[in-house]
């Protein structure tokens, strides 16, 4: 697993460390993401956590969430898909700490505070309509974490035909990228 790391100084949210993974397909960004997830509920055990996962696609918050529910993790999803009802319930369940992994669209990124969010992972690029980078939602998704002073992580998974999106990100953000061994 190739990460790529942008270092911390002068970054858009202080509070917040990012990196890029690069990743073969769909199931090496879930084994990628499993195992993110299991070092960060070693290193905060006990503590209050929340990890949010963004997807691009309705099909994809099932799908991971039915990955990860196979792979005996609790999780909680939010998608376009589901009534006010589900989606309050989903939501009250990780702001109560019943569940600590939420796996959402882009419609959990603006304007929710979730509280101890300390890792967002961005599990797909957000794309625009060209297919560049969605540098609104980016920061829109990597602001959910680090919040109120907190320090926090992003973490974006990324395939091969995404480096240049990366590199054009880290330019728009007058950041270097390093790769990291």
């Amino acid at each position: 697993m190739n990460a790529t790391f942008i270092p911390r100084q002068e970054e858009q949210l202080d509070n917040l460390s990012y990196f890029f993974i690069k990743c073969f397909d769909e199931y090496h960004k879930f084994e990628a993401t499993s195992k993110i997830i299991d070092a960060m509920f070693r290193k905060f055990h006990g503590d209050p956590l929340c990890i949010v996962v963004f997807c691009n696609k309705r099909q994809t918050v099932q799908w991971l969430k039915w990955m990860f529910v196979m792979n005996c993790y609790s999780v909680s999803a939010i998608d376009g898909t589901m009534s006010k009802d589900e989606r309050l319930g989903s939501l009250r369940k990780i702001r109560t700490g019943e569940k600590k992994i939420l796996i959402s669209t882009n419609l959990m990124s603006r304007g929710i505070n979730i509280p101890f969010t300390k890792l967002v992972i961005n599990f797909d690029m957000p794309l625009n309509e060209a297919g560049d980078c969605d540098t609104k939602s980016f920061l829109h998704r990597v602001g959910r974490a680090g919040r109120f002073g907190q320090k926090g992580a992003a973490v974006t998974l990324i395939t091969n035909n995404e480096v240049d999106i990366v590199t054009a990100l880290a330019n728009l953000y007058n950041r270097e990228v390093k790769d990291k061994v």
